[in-house]
Parts: C-alpha cells; sequence; structure tokens
C-alpha cells in the first residue's frame, strides 16, 4: 500500500474553539513573556499561553529552527537573508530582524537544511 503525502496539523486550543493550522502554513514564531505568537500565511497571527521552548518541542519538526532566542522559524518560509539588513525575509512579505552575532550560525543551518549554490 502507497504511503499518501500526509499534512501535518497543527491544533490550537481555547476555550471557545479549536482551530487546525497546517504546520506548512506557520510561517516564524515569536516569543512573547510565556506566551508565543505564531505567524502564519495570509498575515494571520495567532497567540498560544505556551512558551517558544515548549511550541518548539510540541513541533518537533527538523525544518523549524530556533535562530535566536525570540525566534523559531520554519526554513522553508524564507525566501531572503539580507546580510547588510541583519533580517531574513520570507515569502508572504514578513521579516524578522537577526542578531548579528547569530549570522553565522543561520548561513551554516542553511547550508545544512539547502542546496546552496
Amino acid at each position: 500500500m502507497k504511503k499518501k503525502n500526509v499534512k501535518r496539523l497543527v491544533v490550537i486550543n481555547s476555550l471557545k474553539k479549536k482551530e487546525f493550522l497546517l504546520l506548512d502554513d506557520v510561517v516564524y514564531l515569536e516569543a512573547s513573556d510565556n506566551s508565543t505568537f505564531i505567524y502564519l500565511v495570509g498575515d494571520r497571527k495567532i497567540t498560544v499561553d505556551i512558551s517558544l521552548k515548549e511550541c518548539t518541542l510540541r513541533i518537533n519538526d527538523c525544518y523549524f529552527r530556533r535562530v535566536c532566542k525570540s525566534f523559531v522559524i520554519n526554513v522553508n518560509q524564507v525566501a531572503t537573508f539580507d546580510k547588510t539588513k541583519s533580517a531574513i525575509l520570507f515569502h508572504h512579505n514578513m521579516q524578522i530582524k537577526l542578531p548579528k552575532e547569530q549570522h553565522q550560525a543561520f548561513q551554516e543551518l542553511l547550508e545544512e537544511l539547502c542546496i546552496c549554490m
């Protein structure tokens, strides 16, 4: 039996509803005290009441990588790394600033996960 391409889902629980998100639609996550902002394709943002560390553990996907203290990114959503502006630009016109001391580690991450030309 052939294995189908299964899309991984993230379930966000709140008091009023359960929301089902495709993991591929997550662009990046941002720490905010003991909460985490989840930024999605389509300029959507969801807040969850768990830490960035806990979100990362629950997602447990090799393409979601912590690039600094405040951000975990979906490497599949990266469009450009602007070294001069110290910015990671994503598809869908989103961007985050990366601390300059993290440049080398981020470039090594890209080399590990991507085909570089």
